[in-house]
């Protein structure tokens, strides 16, 4: 092979190389932003749907033994202080749940229950101040809290399955990169035997030559 053509060889090896280096390079930070958003959703499966989940079962809790609290009061006129610590710890949980990520329909249905259980306390403080019989309306707020709860819970389910299959998604997308670069790395170690082949022959260009003489 002749000298300028051996040298074009080699620029065009040299320009191959500096491409799948470039892709190694672009696929290294396309996995770095995938395990990034791998790990946000992983935090985000946590803060932002387990732990709203046990957030909207300790109000259900809550608003149950509020009830059977009630209940007990117009038999015997006691409990007031225990469904006072219920609502306490209602409003911690309320604001420990409005820290997390709502969607626009989990924020929907929450300003809803929100809406209902400041309609069920109104009516229980004023039960609770004339210690008068349960009324249609207290029922009516309790079942319509619980059924915006029970709605949020679903969700709940709903957004997390789609932050799992986002999961499985980015997972997929990171092992296919990783197939990639191996290829990239392959096709690396190929050219630069056909550098060192190329080398060799700009070096030795008459050895075949010498031989067969």
């Amino acid at each position: 092979m002749k000298f300028p053509a051996i040298m074009k060889e080699k620029r065009k090896l040299v320009l191959l190389l500096l491409t799948i280096l470039l892709f190694a390079l672009m696929n290294n930070y396309l996995s770095r932003k995938y395990y990034d958003k791998l790990d946000k959703n992983m935090s985000s499966i946590y803060e932002d749907r387990l732990m709203p989940a046990s957030y909207i079962f300790q109000l259900s809790e809550h608003l149950y033994q509020k009830k059977l609290l009630l209940q007990e009061i117009n038999e015997n006129g006691t409990a007031a202080s225990a469904i006072d610590s219920h609502n306490q710890a209602i409003g911690r949980i309320i604001v420990s749940y409005e820290k997390t990520y709502l969607t626009e329909n989990e924020e929907r249905y929450w300003h809803s229950f929100l809406a209902s259980l400041e309609r069920y306390n109104e009516e229980e403080s004023a039960q609770l101040s004339s210690a008068a019989a349960a009324n249609r309306h207290l029922s009516t707020h309790f079942i319509e809290a619980l059924a915006t709860l029970n709605k949020l819970n679903e969700l709940q389910v709903m957004e997390g399955m789609k932050l799992q299959d986002d999961s499985k998604a980015i997972i997929q997308s990171t092992l296919m990169g990783a197939y990639f670069e191996v290829t990239l790395f392959f096709i690396l170690g190929i050219v630069a035997l056909r550098m060192l082949v190329t080398y060799e022959k700009t070096i030795y260009p008459v050895a075949g030559g010498n031989l067969l003489n």
